[in-house]
């Protein structure tokens, strides 16, 4: 019996960090998020891991994917730059 996919749980944390930056819930299949006046240290953009899992309809929730790791790129914002959320 297959279940009907209603949900998607993502949670993103940097490896031995106590909580995550994102734990979120979301129906789309794509998802964005953007922290203005915020920023990474040189120090800390690597040992990010992300994960999912499955919310069916029902309310049943399936296991989660493996952890994928990812690194930040430093960003360098022009003098007076602003951060705006895509829409």
């Amino acid at each position: 019996m297959q279940r009907r996919i209603a949900a998607y749980e993502i949670e993103v944390r940097r490896a031995g960090a106590v909580g995550a930056i994102i734990d979120a819930v979301t129906t789309e299949s794509a998802y964005e998020e953007t922290f203005c006046n915020t920023f990474v240290t040189e120090l800390n953009l690597s040992g990010w891991g992300w994960r999912v899992r499955a919310i069916a309809a029902g309310g049943q929730i399936g296991p989660w994917s493996e952890r994928r790791v990812f690194t930040f790129e430093p960003c360098r914002l022009s003098h007076g730059a602003s951060c705006h959320a895509s829409p």
